[in-house]
């Protein structure tokens, strides 16, 4: 199987490859830098679905003649959000694209607990005239 990740970070690539290891034999797996569709540090489901599926669109487009465009896709962006008042969690939303089999899937991480510090730090660093404000944080919060 070969598949194609939304990022050139190792963890990610890595992740991607072991999860599918444990179902398919000789899986290939290579990472590409995709721009950021949305915050640095997105806020809330939609931002965090918006970025993982930008970041599928934006390669399909940029590789549209390329070997690439024809495996499987999986891209995987973090979002911070508020699940009760002061309880932030980052979760993962994961995305997965396959224009071969028309198959396009999407589940999300469980949550871990970011301390309220972190998201105010966050937040006070981002410029008012952030261009991308509209879906998060400059920063991350961690």
């Amino acid at each position: 199987m070969e598949l194609v990740v939304t990022s050139t970070k190792g963890l990610k690539i890595s992740a991607v490859k072991i999860g599918f290891s444990r179902i398919f034999e000789n899986v290939l797996c290579d990472g590409v830098s995709i721009p950021d569709q949305v915050a640095g540090q997105p806020i809330g489901f939609e931002a965090g679905r918006d970025g993982a599926w930008g970041r599928i669109r934006h390669l399909r487009k940029q590789y549209f003649s390329h070997p690439l465009n024809s495996r499987v896709a999986v891209s995987i962006e973090n979002f911070i959000t508020e699940i009760s008042p002061g309880g932030y969690f980052d979760i993962g939303c994961v995305a997965l694209d396959d224009p071969e089999n028309q198959i396009k899937l999407e589940t999300f991480s469980q949550g871990v607990s970011v301390p309220t510090e972190f998201i105010e730090k966050a937040k006070s660093a981002t410029s008012k005239t952030y261009h991308l404000r509209s879906s998060g944080y400059e920063v991350t919060a961690g």
